[in-house]
């Protein structure tokens, strides 16, 4: 039997089977994906993002965005400027009910997320960009526990 770059034996015969099974079964899951993944989303004026997904259809969720507050990572890598923030308020409430309820608080800083790029940029991209670059720029906060 013919064996593969690592050394193991693969029976001609069972990769024609798994070839076939894969052709035939493909299509139905991707199909299967693109239902269970829908998702409707309306975007509103005043930075309201209202969502519906087939994967959960009785809830309902909310994203408010908000800009311009004081971001606390940049204060202590003592930058100057340090209200640019970006908060992303996460909400979900049941198709049948008026109550709200909160779930957590995406944050985002602009200025860490995009430093490590500027500074690649600015020396010309002689020295190579960290893959790590910008980890510390976005964390979640959640503001009062959700009752259940």
């Amino acid at each position: 039997m013919p064996k593969d770059k690592y050394g193991i034996e693969h029976n001609p015969i069972q990769k024609i089977i798994n070839k076939a099974k894969y052709k035939l079964w493909y299509p139905f899951y991707m199909s299967y994906l693109d239902i269970r993944n829908y998702k409707k989303v309306d975007y509103s004026k005043d930075n309201r993002w209202t969502y519906w997904e087939l994967r959960d259809p009785l809830k309902i969720k909310y994203q408010t965005s908000s800009w311009g507050y004081h971001c606390k990572a940049c204060e202590a890598l003592d930058r100057d400027k340090t209200d640019h923030l970006e908060y992303r308020r996460n909400f979900e409430r049941y198709l049948w009910s008026k109550k709200i309820n909160y779930i957590n608080t995406n944050c985002t800083c602009d200025d860490l997320l995009f430093a490590p790029l500027e500074e690649s940029y600015g020396n010309g991209g002689e020295e190579s960009l960290d893959p790590t670059a910008g980890a510390d720029s976005q964390w979640t906060i959640v503001e009062k526990v959700r009752g259940y």
